[in-house]
């Protein structure tokens, strides 16, 4: 259709007159050229958009970034919990050494309480041997000379009972005591597990805060 071929020189010729003295040229506009160019121009080489546009500068691109202000309470807040994860980390690294050590300290514990329970057993066995021998002899030097060993045997039973019965009493103190320390120490280091914890979770949500102001 001549008609049709030459409305669409028209059209090719009126672009490149509007194109020749612009210093910008919209992306539609090229788009336009080079589709016109493979259409109108078969015997020619094809001409795409980025062949066209080769050394030309992009204008209006994506905006940069606006800086935003950090909080200085922020900074110093997540300066601290940097701190905090670096000695953390450090914890960890010598976590075996640790352990070792605490290994060797729980079993010297454990040697330590054995060698204690079994001071306390020969103690006890040699008080009560001893009271019983006191109350059986001062039983028999009561009674005189002409009476029966029931009485003496009695006595140092007596004696061997309650010497059992205070020395029963004194463990109990000093192991309610034991346990009473140990309880403490154990509440001391849930707390200090405890407040690690959080400051981890802490330092987790303000680095996520500090990525937002980045």
């Amino acid at each position: 259709d001549e008609s049709g071929a030459a409305a669409a020189h028209t059209d090719v010729r009126e672009l490149l007159a509007r194109l020749r003295g612009a210093t910008q040229v919209t992306l539609a506009d090229v788009r336009a050229l080079a589709s016109q160019l493979r259409l109108h121009a078969p015997a020619e080489p094809a001409r795409w958009v980025h062949e066209l546009v080769q050394g030309s500068q992009l204008l209006g691109g994506p905006a940069e970034r606006a800086v935003r202000e950090r909080d200085p309470a922020l900074v110093k807040r997540l300066e601290k919990l940097d701190a905090a994860r670096q000695n953390e980390e450090y914890a960890r690294m010598v976590r075996d050494i640790t352990n070792h050590g605490a290994a060797k300290e729980k079993l010297s514990t454990e040697i330590a309480s054995f060698k204690a329970s079994m001071g306390v057993g020969v103690n006890l066995l040699v008080s009560v041997a001893t009271m019983f021998t006191a109350g059986w002899f001062v039983t028999k030097n009561s009674i005189g000379a002409g009476a029966t060993d029931v009485l003496p045997i009695i006595g140092g039973l007596a004696a061997a009972a309650a010497t059992l019965l205070l020395e029963t009493w004194l463990f109990v103190i000093r192991t309610s005591r034991v346990d009473k320390e140990a309880s403490k120490r154990d509440a001391v280091r849930q707390n200090a597990l405890k407040r690690n914890a959080q400051q981890a979770a802490e330092y987790s949500d303000l680095s996520r805060i500090h990525d937002h102001y980045d």
